[in-house]
């Protein structure tokens, strides 16, 4: 179940922009990113536009990633 509570998420992320909006925030370039995960930068860019989705082990592992950043960006911001 919590497979699939993760896949909600991410996909709802990726629908939304947020996915990419995170990733951008972070000034990450989509080559960066789809280091990380190791895929090419075509297919985070298919996934962010939300054109195709990721196997759910991609994608949770996408997922993690971006919560990952966005906590830092977070606790960046609270420490200004």
């Amino acid at each position: 179940m919590r497979q699939c509570v993760g896949l909600a998420k991410i996909r709802e992320l990726a629908r939304s922009g947020q996915a990419r909006q995170i990733r951008l925030n972070a000034d990450l370039s989509l080559r960066e990113m789809a280091g990380d995960l190791d895929t090419d930068p075509s297919s985070l860019s298919r996934w962010e536009t939300g054109r195709t989705k990721p196997s759910p082990e991609v994608a949770l592992r996408w997922l993690d990633l971006l919560l990952r950043i966005q906590a830092l960006e977070q606790g960046a911001v609270r420490a200004s």
